[in-house]
């Protein structure tokens, strides 16, 4: 996938939650924007942050072996369609504004 595609849900306000799917079948979710860092040939990953969000293992992937992502935000807690990114495809947001 695209670094940059995936940068920008990195950078969403607010941050989403989300799921990296890779070539291999392999799964890692990303629970809070500081366990993730994105950059043009490798991705780091902290995986299983303790109760001061340290990782305990950090994981070092290549973007192009990421296929999608899932955003996990609201829609999980109560099991509605979690939304799919595929590389390519943009996704739509939705603005409210504040009056």
């Amino acid at each position: 996938m695209d670094p940059k595609a995936i940068l920008e849900h990195h950078q969403r306000e607010p941050f989403c939650p989300l799921r990296i799917y890779l070539c291999n079948g392999a799964t890692y979710e990303v629970t809070r924007r500081e366990l993730m860092l994105v950059g043009r040939t490798r991705m780091i990953i902290g995986l299983n942050p303790d109760a001061d969000g340290i990782p305990r293992e950090t994981l070092y992937l290549v973007p192009g072996d990421v296929t999608r992502l899932e955003l996990l935000g609201a829609h999980s807690a109560n099991k509605a369609p979690r939304r799919r990114i595929r590389e390519g495809v943009r996704s739509r947001s939705r603005r409210v504004n504040k009056d």
